[in-house]
């Protein structure tokens, strides 16, 4: 919810469907469903925020960019876009966040913080290839910070 927190500020612009983007529903539901893995929503008060909240989320048009279209409209992603990759996780639609930085071979590559690694990681394959790796990386959306 930040990314559309950030976009009704005018600090973020959603580019996902302008770079060709699909349209795509997610229920978003996540913490709701599984208050026992938030400790906070014992509160009824902080539970019943958290999915108001939630039902305001599903009721915006969300496009997202699918894995096998990415090498097509990567080369129209700049330097600190916001990619947020999709997984096929229940309730929610970005399960890992990172930023576009340009690599000396003049292609887009993802910079995220690795779980993995345990570190920031500089993937050595572009944006396309880091999410063909890996079968669960469903897609990405993108936004673009803006000048203030």
């Amino acid at each position: 919810d930040w990314l559309q927190d950030n976009t009704q500020r005018e600090r973020l612009a959603w580019m996902t469907e302008a770079l060709g983007g699909k349209r795509v529903y997610r229920k978003f539901s996540i913490m709701s469903d599984h208050p026992d893995k938030y400790p906070a929503l014992t509160d009824p008060l902080i539970f019943s925020q958290i999915k108001s909240l939630e039902e305001s989320l599903n009721e915006y048009e969300l496009y997202w960019i699918p894995t096998n279209d990415i090498e097509q409209v990567q080369h129209q992603l700049k330097e600190g876009d916001i990619v947020g990759v999709i997984g096929n996780t229940k309730g929610i639609l970005i399960i890992h966040t990172g930023l576009v930085s340009y690599g000396a071979d003049k292609k887009p590559h993802y910079l995220h913080a690795s779980s993995h690694h345990k570190r920031v990681v500089f993937t050595p394959g572009t944006v396309a290839e880091y999410m063909k790796a890996q079968k669960k990386r469903k897609g990405i959306v993108v936004a673009r910070p803006l000048a203030p």
